[in-house]
């Protein structure tokens, strides 16, 4: 539970700016609006229980930005959704020691650093 807690919000941020790359009478731009509806409901519910921003502040030093194909993305869309199921939300998340060297990128040949 406690990575569902951590990328609740990232998620709502990522699904919220790939939102703005659709017209404003795209069917997608209101199905992933209705997405993250359901993820500030995920959020409102574990923020009630947890001290979210601490909790973020602690594993940040984890998080990195990557770009994934669309299929690979929504999995991660699906995986957290199945995750957050029937879930309590009052169990603690205890950070491991962040990392001391940084965590390498990959570019492609397409020019997306990964």
């Amino acid at each position: 539970m406690c990575w569902v807690k951590l990328n609740v919000f990232v998620l709502e941020q990522s699904l919220g700016d790939l939102s703005k790359k659709f017209g404003n009478i795209s069917s997608n731009k209101d199905i992933i609006k209705l997405v993250i509806h359901y993820l500030q409901e995920e959020r409102l519910n574990i923020q009630n229980n947890v001290d979210m921003e601490g909790l973020m502040l602690d594993f940040m030093c984890h998080y990195r930005e990557e770009r994934w194909d669309t299929g690979k993305y929504f999995d991660f869309v699906n995986e957290l959704f199945r995750a957050a199921e029937n879930e309590s939300y009052s169990e603690e998340c205890e950070p491991p020691p962040c990392p001391t060297t940084p965590v390498p990128t990959k570019e492609y040949s397409t020019g997306i650093v990964d």
